[in-house]
């Protein structure tokens, strides 16, 4: 078992380390100047020399071992102490954010390398990919203080949490295809206020959803005392 777990630790490892591999493959290709920063358009505005490219792919491949290695000891640190039963979806979230940071280092590094405009015709798309999958696991995520839905009412309450994450997973599930689908067709500039848009539905139903639920007493809490009397 241990193996195995050690084994998983090493694939996130190296797969949040192969943008920093694949830089070094072609450093000798890229040219002296690449760019730098991007406009609201997404359209090169700064350019300088290209060790200043290891800076942003470096910094993303330890935020994606850093997230994944969090998300796999949470059932520790958590307060909660709820998430030792439900530690497995947190293992999986942990794969699935590292694999999309280290899909967006390659789109970085792709888009300021061979100055190919990468960035805004795939960053959105996956982001919405990203929202899809994690909405497929919103209803199985434990009460806990580092992922979810976490308001003051979801983390009071387990019946609030339950039925506020089978919502949300719901929506984030239908809002994140609405985003992978829409952005493809539209310009960046459109499309990054769909985005916005979107997420901020995505956000605000659930906690509305929550609140009321705890205004309304959390019904079935009460329904399930009252069974067990």
């Amino acid at each position: 078992m241990k193996n195995k777990i050690l084994w998983q630790h090493l694939i996130v490892i190296i797969m949040s380390c192969l943008p920093l591999l694949y830089l070094a493959l072609v450093w000798s290709s890229i040219p002296a100047k690449i760019p730098l920063h991007f406009d609201e358009t997404l359209k090169p505005d700064e350019v300088g020399d290209k060790i200043y490219s290891i800076i942003p792919s470096l910094v993303l491949a330890v935020v994606a071992i850093g997230i994944y290695f969090i998300f796999r000891n949470i059932h520790r640190i958590d307060p909660k102490r709820n998430t030792e039963a439900g530690k497995s979806v947190f293992y999986r979230l942990g794969f699935i954010l590292a694999v999309f940071l280290t899909a967006l280092n390659f789109i970085t590094l792709i888009s300021m390398i061979e100055g190919v405009q990468l960035i805004d015709k795939l960053m959105l798309p996956i982001m919405g990919l990203l929202f899809a999958v994690i909405g497929n696991y919103m209803h199985a995520i434990r009460p806990n203080y580092f992922a979810g839905i976490r308001l003051p009412w979801t983390l009071d309450n387990e019946v609030n949490w339950k039925r506020t994450h089978q919502l949300a997973g719901k929506i984030w599930f239908a809002g994140g295809i609405f985003i992978t689908v829409s952005t493809v067709f539209l310009p960046f500039l459109y499309a990054f206020k769909v985005v916005f848009a979107t997420v901020i539905i995505m956000v605000l139903i659930p906690s509305i959803f929550s609140f009321w639920l705890f205004k309304k007493g959390n019904p079935d809490s009460f329904h399930q005392k009252n069974n067990s009397l």
